[in-house]
């Protein structure tokens, strides 16, 4: 008789795989690119935000022609892993690193610019209501494409949010992106609204 062929134990998941759900931890990838303008005032090619005091936040990223921006320039010439996207924070300009006004004064009158890109770390959570409000409050600007949590209230932090902290982004709604206007509205209308959180480490 054939002995039972003994099965082997799958393997463990990659430890740069957290579970689903799980937040990441340890350092996300980041990356230092070199970017030159034609002129001390011109621009970069991107939309950033300082609403988080400790780092920019890329809204987007803006592709010209027949011109160039320094961004798409350098974005045209390096690998996909390296190359600048939106959802990206920008941790240091020109080894200025202390707050993102900084960062954003030392882009000023700057022709040539060393910039620390840092890809975001993502996970999702449901937002319980209570009250018909989600248990955190909001600052966001009126041009951006993202909703920074500025506080939980003490609900909120004995329920469900204990992971959520001050300065995380939400970035999409049950799946759906857009406007800062966009945004709030689908949390307002949805039940419960599963968020996509955006954190800088």
């Amino acid at each position: 008789e054939t002995p039972a062929k003994e099965e082997e134990p799958p393997e463990p998941p990659s430890a740069s795989t957290p579970p689903v759900g799980a937040v990441q931890t340890g350092l996300p990838d980041s990356f230092t690119v070199k970017l030159l303008r034609s002129s001390a005032d011109g621009p970069l090619g991107w939309q950033i935000d300082a609403l988080d005091q400790r780092v920019l936040f890329v809204c987007g990223v803006t592709v010209t022609s027949p011109t160039t921006t320094p961004v798409q320039a350098y974005n045209l010439s390096a690998p996909g892993d390296k190359q600048i996207q939106a959802g990206d924070y920008v941790r240091a300009v020109n080894g200025q690193s202390a707050s993102s006004a900084l960062m954003k004064a030392a882009m000023t009158n700057a022709e040539k610019l060393e910039v620390v890109i840092q890809r975001p770390i993502l996970f999702k959570r449901k937002l319980p209501k209570k009250d018909n409000k989600i248990g955190v409050e909001l600052k966001y600007g009126t041009k951006g494409n993202s909703l920074v949590v500025e506080c939980l209230y003490d609900d909120a932090r004995e329920e469900a949010l204990l992971d959520i902290q001050p300065g995380d982004r939400i970035v999409s709604v049950d799946g759906t992106r857009g406007t800062t206007t966009d945004l709030l509205q689908r949390i307002e209308t949805v039940p419960d609204p599963e968020v996509e959180i955006s954190r800088a480490a």
